[in-house]
């Protein structure tokens, strides 16, 4: 499909090679994205990401073999639209986009009609959306306040179908088994640097496979992060992770505060 560098390529080559980007801001690797594009199952078609600020970037449609390049996002103003990926029978763009409020929606885009329709929206960014092998599931992960909300949908209706995962966790790495039975997943957690998850499609039941911890290791000796409220200096309220001392001591005691960086960045149960 598509070959690129580490350091965010600005060209695209498909079939056999023929350069069909080049130049301006794109964005071909996504943090906790599969692919590097998304390219759609005839490889006709190519939506990528065009950077235009922090709060403002364009979804990019370009027909690879006529040639032609749609902007999805024209005049949206200061608008983040940042393509997924196609359904696995073309027929849909699925995109992240802040246009319709504060957080990051899935969006589906049909390319026949060219009608854009809000799918999953919650209290939190959406992060991803993958779909099962033959279409019918898709897996939608949210951050919410630092923790990933792992839902999974009919994709042919949206709605929501039960599934089990650990609170509290920040969950990457999502597949579907090729049958689409099962799915798998690692939830990093305060205590855990992550563990392997297997769950039951039909029943929403999960469980652990693999620690990522060596034999004998006790992860009760960490700490496990609780999420906290504080009020900001401009009124807002924001959430931080709190890791309270695990000693017994009473009175004052010192504390350490880690300041993520921003405006960008969020500290994680992870």
């Amino acid at each position: 499909h598509a070959s690129l560098d580490q350091a965010h390529a600005r060209q695209l080559e498909i079939q056999r090679g023929r350069l069909i980007f080049t130049g301006g801001d794109y964005r071909f690797n996504r943090p906790g994205a599969n692919d590097a594009a998304a390219v759609n199952p005839g490889q006709d078609l190519v939506a990528v990401e065009k950077v235009v600020s922090n709060i403002k970037s364009d979804a990019i449609l370009r027909n690879v073999a006529g040639g032609r390049e749609e902007n999805l996002s024209e005049g949206d103003g200061d608008v983040i639209n940042r393509p997924l990926g196609f359904d696995p029978r073309g027929r849909a763009l699925y995109l992240l986009s802040d246009r319709a409020g504060e957080f990051l929606d899935l969006v589906r885009y049909d390319l026949k009609t060219g009608v854009s329709q809000i799918v999953v929206r919650g209290q939190g960014d959406v992060l991803y959306a993958h779909f099962s092998p033959d279409g019918r599931f898709a897996l939608v992960g949210l951050n919410v306040r630092g923790a990933t909300d792992l839902r999974l949908y009919d994709a042919r209706t949206w709605r929501r179908l039960p599934l089990r995962t650990p609170a509290r966790a920040t969950i990457a790495t999502v597949r579907f088994s090729p049958d689409a039975r099962r799915l798998a997943f690692i939830a990093q957690q305060t205590t855990t640097p992550g563990d392997v998850y297997l769950a039951d499609v039909r029943s929403g039941a999960s469980r652990r496979l693999a620690s990522a911890w060596p034999a004998g290791f006790a992860a009760e000796a960490l700490v496990r992060g609780e999420e906290r409220r504080f009020r900001s200096f401009d009124g807002r309220t924001v959430a931080g992770v709190f890791y309270p001392p695990a000693c017994r001591a009473v009175g004052p005691r010192r504390a350490a505060i880690w300041i993520h960086g921003g405006p960008n960045e969020q500290s994680t149960f992870d």
